[in-house]
């Protein structure tokens, strides 16, 4: 049986979201089905996850939310969409915040 799990959540506040990329918490340790971004900040910013092109567009107090293996199989990640392990994430603004923060959670499967 395959059980849901989250993985540690990943914060940055609006002061060390810069014009250029900067690392988004620790990188993934877990195959993710599903991550959710929010924006509690209020500017513009963009997540890259490679650390050069921006690939994600997240508008001021918006957020995102991407269920990347919906339907696959628990516990394989064959012929599954899944958020690889050592992927990092970045973030860089579009419109510098003044206040608040970014926020990722993630799921991901475990079998007991």
């Amino acid at each position: 049986m395959a059980v849901a799990r989250y993985d540690i959540l990943k914060t940055k506040g609006f002061a060390a979201i810069t014009g250029s990329y900067t690392v988004l918490g620790s990188v993934v340790s877990h195959l993710w089905r599903a991550f959710c971004l929010t924006n509690n900040t209020n500017g513009d910013l963009f997540i890259s996850f490679d650390g050069t092109n921006d690939n994600i567009f997240l508008p001021a107090n918006g957020f995102r939310l991407y269920d990347v293996c919906a339907n696959g199989n628990p516990l394989t990640a064959i012929d599954n969409l899944l958020i690889g392990i050592n992927t990092q994430l970045y973030v860089r603004y579009s419109t510098a915040p003044t206040s608040g923060d970014l926020w990722l959670e993630a799921l991901y499967a475990k079998g007991e």
